[in-house]
């Protein structure tokens, strides 16, 4: 195995509240150098595939002014400073749908390890109870939607839900539930 690259200057070149972009130069382990090497950085994130019952989940509806439309979504967000994992997923599930439940991790991940330096953790919820209305953030404007699995299918299949971190998510969620069967 070959070694790390080496970092020698590391430079922040943009920074916002969501994200920082970094220029890196580094040197490979055949001894060349790159002098512009771009990542991102910005907070972890949870994502939570919340089921009402074997064959109901939450889904949501909402504008991502990324994509420039309306998506269906799973509850996710980022994992404020000081705040664990499940203490954000438990946040953020409420905020986003108004519920609370009992959260099981399933999987840490890199999103985009080649430029990018944030992880995002999966969790599943179950034993859902609406305890309250959502609580938004400023920017964010959330349908709640009670969708089957037949329905997030067909959802899928007809691309409204897009998000490879949330395909990602559900299909581990289905994968941990073993209500999928995965044929090698």
């Amino acid at each position: 195995m070959a070694d790390k690259w080496k970092v020698l200057k590391s430079e922040k070149v943009f920074d916002c509240p969501w994200f920082k972009v970094v220029q890196e130069t580094c040197t490979l382990p055949n001894g060349r150098i790159i002098d512009d090497y771009f990542v991102t950085e910005s907070a972890d994130i949870v994502t939570i595939i919340p089921f009402i019952d074997k064959n109901h989940l939450i889904l949501l509806k909402e504008y991502k002014h990324g994509y420039g439309d309306y998506i269906y979504t799973f509850p996710s967000g980022i994992i404020e400073k000081n705040e664990s994992p499940l203490k954000a997923a438990k946040r953020e599930l409420f905020e986003e749908t108004g519920y609370n439940g009992k959260l099981f991790k399933l999987v840490t991940t890199h999103h985009n390890p080649t430029s990018s330096r944030f992880k995002k953790t999966t969790f599943i919820a179950t034993d859902l109870t609406k305890v309250g209305m959502q609580k938004l953030d400023k920017t964010e404007f959330i349908q709640v939607y009670i969708k089957s699995l037949s329905e997030i299918f067909d959802l899928i299949d007809k691309n409204k839900i897009s998000s490879d971190l949330n395909l990602f998510s559900f299909y581990q969620a289905l994968r941990h539930l073993k209500m999928m069967e995965i044929k090698y």
